[in-house]
């Protein structure tokens, strides 16, 4: 082959192999390109497959710390409210004696005094003895009507149970005062009972209205704080009876006097006595569950005057049409 020949060889062989070269970097380029594209594209879905873990991881740690949270929230509730039950209980316990120990004390001072008069020397007469003995076998039967009252009623919001009957109320009021005559002298006190009519009857329970004037007769021997008077008036006017329990003795300050018949309430006339300032509060439900009314009015020196009113619960007769 000439030189001629070999020159117009290449020269026609040239231009191919530029072209073939031309497509295969083109296809290389193609290629890089994808990879590149599929390299990014991998890179991208595996920094949003971490980002996406990590969101979990939070979520799941957010999640786990609210349900701690909400179980030591639910195990505050369970325990504080375990508290106060407890508490609640408790307090009703407390109540519970403490009104117990209150109706029943004095009672049970009264039988004391009247078993100690019949054991001494001083009454030798059996009339007396008799009718001291009557009044011990009354005392002890009130004290056991106490209990089961007490025990029918054990908490203190439950509402007064009353079985009413017929009571003559200056009858009751008389006994009261005699019951607690021995006591107050020992005090320089005389207790008085007075009324224009010789019966005064009531629809009422016996037992709940003689805990109103137990109640009210020995604050008042108790808080005079000097000798003194306790006089008690009665007075029935048509369908309602006005009663009211007056001592002489030292008083209240009236802001004082109107909260006496508020529960655990214990006035500064109280100089050492015992009580935990139930009697009175009991004696408002008792006089309210009547469908009565009380109120007190005092002033320092001047003591203490309780007004009641109840309704008789028995009706009128109708007037002869003549």
């Amino acid at each position: 082959m000439s030189k001629r020949e070999v020159v117009l060889w290449c020269s026609a062989l040239l231009p191919a192999l530029v072209g073939c070269g031309a497509a295969i970097w083109g296809q290389m380029i193609v290629l890089v390109c994808c990879l590149s594209v599929s390299i990014i594209l991998m890179t991208l879905s595996a920094a949003f497959l971490a980002r996406s873990c990590v969101q979990v991881r939070q979520q799941n740690m957010q999640l786990k710390e609210e349900l701690v949270r909400q179980a030591q929230e639910h195990q505050k509730t369970l325990l504080q409210t375990k508290q106060t039950a407890e508490e609640h209980c408790q307090k009703e316990i407390d109540q519970f004696r403490s009104n117990l120990s209150h109706s029943v004390r004095v009672p049970l001072s009264i039988v004391q005094g009247y078993a100690e008069l019949l054991n001494g020397p001083l009454i030798q007469d059996e009339t007396v003895r008799s009718e001291y003995l009557e009044k011990l076998v009354q005392r002890t039967k009130y004290i056991a009507s106490l209990l089961g009252q007490h025990m029918s009623q054990a908490r203190s919001e439950d509402p007064i149970a009353l079985s009413p009957s017929h009571v003559d109320l200056l009858e009751m009021i008389r006994q009261t005062a005699d019951d607690f005559q021995n006591s107050a002298s020992l005090r320089g006190i005389s207790i008085q009972v007075l009324s224009s009519q010789t019966a005064v009857e009531l629809y009422a329970d016996p037992g709940q209205l003689a805990k109103v004037f137990f109640n009210l007769v020995e604050n008042s021997v108790k808080y005079m704080g000097r000798e003194g008077m306790i006089t008690i008036r009665l007075a029935q006017v048509g369908d309602q009876v006005d009663i009211t329990v007056q001592d002489d003795g030292l008083g209240l300050e009236e802001t004082e006097t109107a909260r006496i018949f508020e529960h655990s309430f214990q006035g500064s006339n109280r100089r050492g006595g015992h009580g935990h300032g139930h009697g009175l509060a009991m004696t408002r439900r008792i006089v309210e569950a009547h469908g009565g009314s009380i109120s007190a009015e005092s002033r320092p020196g001047q003591g203490m005057r309780i007004h009641i009113t109840l309704p008789t619960g028995i009706e009128e007769p109708a007037a002869a049409v003549g």
